[in-house]
């Protein structure tokens, strides 16, 4: 059985789109990051943990939006060596005010950059992929049981 030209466009679309999405908003500073483009605004924030070497070296924080009291983990703005209860800039979605990063703009679209970059390659990885394997399966007598 061969299937249609626009199924598999339909596939490879869905796959790409499911890949691209769990690729590029994997990482916590790519995905704030992603979201800030939306809307971003800054607040003060107090650093509630010092960088963990056990966890990438990221720091915990602590930041008020209208408010409301909310804790972000990521990386210090150029990777900085900070202390506890060192006082920060923290740069949050307007929209979605829980996701946070304490990285500068011009850092924070390199972080979104490299999101899309990954989601993007991911995404073309995956889909290709599945598509090409899943045109041996039908090209097989015997396709595996998840292709029929």
């Amino acid at each position: 059985m061969r299937s249609s030209t626009a199924e598999q466009s339909i596939r490879f679309a869905f796959v790409f789109g499911f890949i691209f999405l769990v690729a590029a908003l994997w990482a916590s500073e790519p995905r704030a990051s992603l979201i800030m483009w939306f809307g971003r605004r800054s607040t003060d924030g107090v650093i509630t943990h010092e960088p963990d070497p056990k966890n990438h070296n990221y720091l915990s924080f602590d930041y008020v939006v209208d408010g409301r009291h909310y804790e972000g983990m990521g990386y210090g703005a150029n990777h900085a060596e900070m202390r506890a209860g060192e006082k920060v800039v923290t740069y949050y979605s307007r929209l979605f005010p829980s996701q946070a990063v304490l990285l500068t703009p011009t850092e924070q679209q390199g972080a979104a950059l490299f999101g899309l970059i990954s989601g993007l390659l991911m995404g073309t990885l995956f889909g290709f992929g599945d598509r090409w394997n899943r045109a041996r399966a039908l090209r097989s007598n015997a396709p595996p049981e998840i292709y029929k």
